[in-house]
């Protein structure tokens, strides 16, 4: 099996280091990352820029690519430039410190490079710890040998997006797994002015805490009650329930 691992918290995280471990277990694996922490940067790319790639090594052993751009970014240069037409059979985000839920998803840098790695036709997979300081990175590798090791073959052919996110206790603690939807959750934003320079105003924009309906089944649902979440992601975006109201809404246009 050929995998490429990417991630947002930079390619010195812990979670990227532990998953390239596991995974060399299983085939040849790639690393492309960003060379520093590019968490929000959602399936954002670095259109029209110069973006630098460099080797970046582990004592004597060639550890993967370092790029000065965003997770997408990645997941583009280590396709096209670094596998070229060797296509992988999996590409893998994470390992996230700190979960990716709800709505919050579109934000995610770590679920972006699973989507564009889905958009080029290779089934891919984001995997987060639900906790930002001291996460337990041994349940998020417990977890993706479970994924991997039930996976038909069949399943790598299908251009699929699976976001898991893994309560942050010990796997021995865990109450199972759950297949589940997105919550109506998102962390609203808050933007603070720190200073006006002239006339110019520097604002600092953070996240509060997240609101929405915890609807049971939903990911949200499942981190809060120990489960492991794993969430099928469709490239499709379009609201199929809505368009016979809106064809009738357009038909008037042209009247």
């Amino acid at each position: 099996m050929k995998i490429l691992i990417v991630n947002d918290d930079g390619i010195y995280a812990s979670g990227l280091k532990e998953l390239k471990k596991c995974m060399e277990n299983y085939g040849k694996v790639v690393v492309v990352a960003p060379d520093r922490e590019r968490s929000g940067s959602g399936q954002s790319t670095s259109l029209y820029q110069t973006v630098s790639c460099h080797q970046t090594w582990s004592g004597q052993d060639f550890y993967g690519y370092a790029l000065n751009g965003t997770p997408v970014d990645c997941v583009i240069v280590g396709l096209e430039k670094i596998f070229g037409n060797e296509k992988p059979d999996l590409v893998i985000s994470g390992i996230n410190a700190g979960a990716n839920l709800g709505r919050d998803i579109f934000y995610s840098g770590t679920v972006g490079a699973a989507l564009e790695g889905a958009f080029h036709d290779i089934f891919s997979i984001a995997i987060s710890v639900d906790e930002k300081e001291n996460p337990i990175y041994s349940s998020a590798i417990k977890v993706i040998e479970k994924v991997i090791k039930v996976l038909p073959p069949e399943a790598y052919r299908q251009p699929r997006v699976l976001n898991i996110n893994v309560p942050n206790i010990k796997y021995s603690e865990v109450k199972g797994f759950r297949l589940t939807k997105l919550a109506h959750v998102f962390h609203q934003k808050i933007i603070h002015r720190i200073c006006r320079s002239g006339s110019t105003d520097y604002f600092w924009i953070e996240g509060s805490q997240a609101k929405g309906a915890m609807e049971a089944n939903s990911d949200y649902w499942a981190i809060c009650n120990h489960f492991i979440s794993i969430t099928s992601l469709s490239l499709e975006l379009q609201d199929n329930n809505s368009q016979n109201n809106l064809r009738k809404w357009i038909q008037g246009i042209d009247k």
